[in-house]
């Protein structure tokens, strides 16, 4: 895990409320994810996955580097084509067993964890 860093104000766009219903980038117009940009795109397999998605989609880069950065890391994932199903289906596998350590630290301060955030 990497360390906490602040993410300052300028990094980012900040869309309000109302364009973030209207542009139905989280949630349809009814308040279901159903129909929205996120549910569009969504495959995560992991819950820290699709809550970085979301978060990425509610307040995206605002400054060129940064987003050109990302750019290429999706570049050099897209271009892994050849890639075969059967390895990309054994990473999802992986990845769908890894624990959600923020969720369980969450519950754990709150003490309300429970069996299943402490395996």
């Amino acid at each position: 895990l990497k360390p906490p860093r602040l993410m300052l104000a300028d990094d980012r766009m900040r869309i309000d409320a109302a364009t973030c219903q209207n542009l139905e980038i989280l949630q349809n117009k009814t308040g279901e994810k159903k129909g929205s940009l996120f549910a569009a795109i969504d495959k995560n397999v992991t819950g820290p996955g699709a809550r970085m998605l979301s978060q990425r989609l509610a307040a995206p880069l605002a400054q060129k580097d940064a987003i050109e950065g990302r750019l290429d890391a999706i570049s050099f994932y897209a271009g892994q084509g050849a890639e075969t199903s059967k390895t990309r289906e054994a990473k999802r596998l992986i990845l769908k067993q890894t624990p959600d350590m923020a969720r369980a630290l969450g519950r754990l301060s709150l003490e309300r964890c429970g069996p299943r955030d402490l395996a």
